[in-house]
């Protein structure tokens, strides 16, 4: 009887140790993914916020592009936030930026937001060299849409080299990016950044009302 009851009572010990494991890894991967997550809005939050495009007159190559893939979308810009590492180096602050999915080494089925950023802006370097890392892993869905702040709607795509976008940005952004949580769960970030800047508050208000909602 004695036996038995010990043996009971080490298969509930270790039936509550093995859960116990579980619930600590599963906090640790939260833990690790509200961390990716926050770096991942802050370097696009202060991307975003220095984006700048030119003429073609003066640098066809610095332009605004979003293109839409459903699930898997793309965003190329030029912006104001290379840090130069040299202090004496030849290099300005100006960097061609892309954000995109790639495919997980790791977790089958899933891909991984990276960004590029290449210091050279001219047409050999679009969608090609730099340096690339990865800002969040887990990733199934990847979708941006761009605020027209002229016809104060959203669109799925964005091109400021199209005659309808012609030589400028949006007003905002909105992200939206689905997770893997768990076989068949998903957690989804949803988010908006402001990007053109030349737009008063009065004017954002208008845009607002008029169909384009855009989150302070």
């Amino acid at each position: 009887m004695a036996i038995a009851i010990l043996s009971m009572i080490t298969v509930m010990l270790w039936g509550a140790f093995n859960q116990s494991l579980s619930i600590r890894e599963s906090i640790v991967e939260t833990d690790s993914q509200l961390q990716m997550t926050r770096i991942m809005i802050s370097k696009l939050r202060a991307d975003l916020g220095s984006a700048y495009i030119k003429t073609a007159k003066d640098n066809p190559n610095i332009k605004f592009i979003g293109e839409d893939h459903g699930d898997d979308d793309r965003l190329e810009f030029a912006s104001f936030t290379h840090f130069r590492y040299l202090k004496n180096s030849r290099e300005s602050d100006e960097a061609r930026l892309d954000y995109f999915l790639e495919d997980s080494k790791d977790e089958q089925g899933t891909k991984q937001l990276k960004r590029r950023e290449n210091k050279i802006i001219d047409d050999t370097s679009e969608n090609e060299g730099g340096v690339s890392y990865s800002l969040a892993e887990n990733v199934v869905k990847l979708n941006f849409r761009y605020c027209d702040g002229i016809k104060a709607e959203w669109k799925d795509s964005w091109d400021s080299t199209n005659p309808d976008y012609f030589e400028r940005m949006p007003m905002a952004v909105e992200l939206t990016v689905d997770f893997k949580k768990g076989d068949e769960e998903k957690q989804t970030l949803k988010t908006i950044f402001i990007v053109d800047t030349e737009f008063n508050e009065t004017e954002r208000q208008n845009i607002v009302m008029k169909g384009c909602p855009i989150e302070k």
